[in-house]
């Protein structure tokens, strides 16, 4: 994950830092076919589908949405909101990423209508930084399920208001917003793997082969000390320590299934017994015979 220039890209800060309010949380269900926009907004949205389909116009994107999608945007993108089919519901959030107060703003007032030209402006990406120095970014448009059971307890917030109501819309909109953070992460971090596919899936295959770093860099078209560094970014480890650690779990499974120790560090291409257990015992803390007695109990 690292920054990446963006044409109209917007930093939203840091997400420990985030102090997020409320203005606006519904469960809408639109019976009719409806339309919102081409318009604005004065703060950012966040709508989940629960049944049905929802197309999102921005800029020159036409991306639909089926249950279990969402989408993000601004006051920076123009946008409109249509509903496909007929009894389609929704959850829809109006939020700030930072706000002083707790208390809800609505939008209502803030929101203009824009011309068809307007509406083509390119959407803006917007990023957060993480505590590592790494960079996520969001999409206007993501498919997380998961997400739909978080938004319940924030509309009935706001529909009771009760007393603490805004504050505990804050709370409810952090676990939100860092879930959807979360998941940010595990994405981008999937998709930088890719980079190092092909040295994984060797060492996967043949954890026996004592891989180099020059090897395993040429399967994947690198120059060997930017792979080195590549790889320690989104492993944790070097490449070697990393084969070790394959080697290891690869034993314990073969210790579990009842294999010989001899034939154990034959099949992981250790070159004798003695050199099998004491790597072994430094990965684990424990001999081979150790760890058999220890998962037998």
């Amino acid at each position: 994950m690292g920054t990446r220039q963006h044409p109209n890209l917007h930093a939203l800060g840091d997400l420990v830092g985030l102090q997020p309010t409320v203005n606006y949380a519904e469960h809408l269900n639109q019976v009719n076919l409806a339309s919102w926009g081409p318009r604005t907004i004065p703060d950012y949205q966040i709508l989940f589908v629960i049944e049905g389909k929802v197309e999102l116009r921005i800029g020159t994107r036409r991306l639909v949405l089926q249950a279990g999608d969402s989408c993000l945007y601004g006051p920076h993108s123009p946008h409109q909101i249509t509903t496909l089919i007929e009894n389609t519901s929704f959850y829809s959030v109006h939020f700030q990423w930072h706000a002083d107060s707790v208390d809800p703003l609505h939008p209502a007032h803030d929101i203009r209508e824009v011309s068809p030209e307007c509406a083509l402006q390119e959407p803006t990406t917007y990023t957060l930084d993480l505590w590592d120095a790494n960079v996520i970014h969001f999409p206007p448009i993501f498919r997380i399920p998961s997400l739909g059971p978080l938004f319940l307890p924030i509309v009935d917030e706001y529909r009771e208001q009760q007393p603490g109501y805004s504050l505990l819309l804050r709370a409810h909109l952090i676990v939100l917003l860092t879930t959807l953070a979360r998941s940010q992460i595990v994405q981008q971090t999937q998709m930088e793997r890719k980079k190092i596919a092909p040295a994984l899936e060797a060492i996967s295959a043949s954890p026996h082969q004592s891989w180099t770093v020059q090897e395993l860099a040429h399967l994947c078209g690198y120059n060997p000390t930017y792979f080195a560094d590549l790889f320690r970014d989104l492993t944790g480890q070097a490449p070697k320590v990393y084969l070790l650690q394959v080697r290891t779990l690869k034993a314990k499974q073969l210790l579990l299934s009842g294999a010989k120790h001899a034939d154990i560090a034959e099949a992981l291409g250790y070159g004798s017994v003695h050199y099998f257990s004491r790597n072994f015992k430094e990965s684990t803390g424990l001999t081979p015979s150790q760890f058999r007695m220890t998962t037998e109990r």
